[in-house]
This record gives C-alpha cells, sequence and structure tokens, in this order.
C-alpha cells in the first residue's frame, strides 16, 4: 500500500508540474521510480531503464490532457508545431533506441549534463534577451528538434524542459511558449513508449507485471494521479508572471539536475 500511496503522489505531483511548466513531469517521475525500483524486485541494471519507461508510459496520456487544454485556450503556435513536430518525432527514436542500448548508470549521468544547463540558462538570462530573434519555422527548426528529440527521448523527457527555454528565447510570450511545448511532446513522448516496450519484451530478470520495461503498477497508479492534477497547472500557469515563471521553472529544473548528481556520486562512492 505504501508503494501505491507513493504512486498516486507522485502522479499528482507531476501531473501538476505538466501543466504549469509544459513538460512531462518525467523530472520528478524518474528519480522517484529509480529509487522505488528495489521495491518492486526490479534488478539494479535495469532500474533507470524501468524508470524510464515507466515515466514515458505515464507521461503520455498527461501530456496529451495537457495539450489539449492548452489547444483550447489557443496557446499553441501550430505553425511552429508543424516544422517541429517531424523533427522530433525522427530525434526520439533515435535516442530511446540508444537509451535502452547502454547502461543504467550511462543514461543517469546523461540526464544530469543534458538538464542542468537548462535551470542554469533559465536563471541567468535577463529578461528581454533572447537566444534568436523569432522561433525558426523552416527546416533548421526541425533539425534542431531533432537533437532535442533524441536528447529528451534518451531520458525520457518530452521535450519540454528544452523547448520551454528554446521559444522563450525567440520571443515567444510565456502561455505560446508553454502550450506548444505541450503541443510538441506527444511527438516525442509516443514514439519513444513504443521503443521501450518493444525493447523490453522478452528480456531476462524482470519481474512478473512489466509489459516491456514498463511496470504496470506504477503506470495506472502515476497516471490517475496525473489525470487529476494537470489540469490545474494548466490554470495556474496563466496566472504567474513571464519572469516569475522563468524563475520558477530554472530552479526547479536545477534542484532535479542537483538530485540526480546526489545520487550518483553516492552510487560511485564519492560522497
Amino acid at each position: 500500500m505504501l508503494v501505491i500511496a507513493v504512486m498516486l503522489a507522485m502522479g499528482l505531483a507531476s501531473g501538476f508540474i505538466a501543466g504549469f511548466f509544459a513538460v512531462t513531469g518525467s523530472v520528478i517521475r524518474v528519480p522517484l521510480l529509480l529509487f522505488l525500483g528495489g521495491w518492486l524486485a526490479i534488478p539494479p541494471e535495469m532500474r533507470m531503464h524501468v524508470a524510464l519507461a515507466t515515466s514515458l508510459a505515464t507521461a503520455l496520456p498527461t501530456m496529451l490532457a495537457a495539450a489539449r487544454a492548452h489547444a483550447r485556450a489557443g496557446d499553441v503556435d501550430w505553425d511552429i508545431w508543424r516544422w517541429f513536430a517531424p523533427g522530433a518525432f525522427a530525434g526520439a527514436v533515435v535516442g530511446t533506441v540508444a537509451a535502452i542500448n547502454v547502461h543504467s548508470n550511462v543514461v543517469e549521468i546523461a540526464y544530469v549534463v543534458l538538464i542542468m544547463p537548462i535551470g542554469v540558462i533559465s536563471l541567468a538570462r535577463p529578461a528581454g534577451i533572447h537566444l534568436l530573434s523569432k522561433a525558426p519555422v523552416n527546416i533548421f527548426g526541425t533539425l534542431i528538434q531533432t537533437v532535442v528529440g533524441a536528447g529528451s527521448a534518451l531520458i525520457a523527457l518530452g521535450g519540454g524542459v528544452f523547448n520551454v527555454m528554446l521559444l522563450g528565447g525567440c520571443g515567444l510570450p510565456k502561455d505560446r511558449v508553454v502550450g506548444t511545448s505541450a503541443a510538441i511532446a506527444p511527438a516525442i513522448v509516443g514514439p519513444a513508449l513504443a521503443v521501450v516496450i518493444i525493447g523490453g519484451l522478452g528480456v531476462e530478470g524482470l519481474p512478473a507485471g512489466q509489459f516491456g520495461y514498463v511496470n504496470l503498477l506504477g503506470f495506472v497508479f502515476i497516471t490517475i494521479g496525473a489525470m487529476v492534477a494537470a489540469p490545474f497547472g494548466t490554470r495556474i500557469n496563466a496566472r504567474v508572471p513571464d519572469r516569475l515563471h522563468r524563475r520558477l521553472y530554472g530552479l526547479f529544473v536545477l534542484a532535479i539536475a542537483v538530485n540526480m548528481l546526489v545520487h550518483l556520486l553516492i552510487t560511485y562512492g564519492v560522497v
């Protein structure tokens, strides 16, 4: 019962985060699922793979709900989406294939290396300073999203961690940044989920209650909590000023990265 309660709480927290920041909530789920791996009898060398896969499984319905809510509110820039989504899809397939074919510790290191700079940049970038004058609505944007999709899928994210910073750095208003990022996320999560399910079928050592690398118990209870909380995050996002939202986002991402870094240092006996 304690495991189920933790999973429900994880779902509520990650669902709210998905709606508020337009990220999948994986930045919360992956570290906690990694911790729960021992309770779920997951072999140590497979815990990160199961954490990533289960997080992706719960992310898909969560992000579809968040994307729908933002689309209804008129916060999705569909011109950007049409150029970004195909690249994100292709990159997601490449990143996920890489994730399931390397050691779990490699993925954990990639997790820290990829998201920690995002938190630092989000906090350090002065208001009004943009990375680009406008979003690249062309083949360049598609290529950028191929990289975003690959990096995101490698660590079970929906691209929001990267796209919120990218679109915000192109001068889009906060509501459009969050809404468009949320709409792109299913193009990453969908193919990534298919790959981790197929890649985990028939793998020896996984306990009962698995579908590929996806833990079904985690999928059910985390999804329930996430679907309940995601709409609340979306509504509160609309009330928060742009500058405060960016600061909160940077602090949030940085805190998760530091947490994973500490976990790695403990794992390797550094601290």
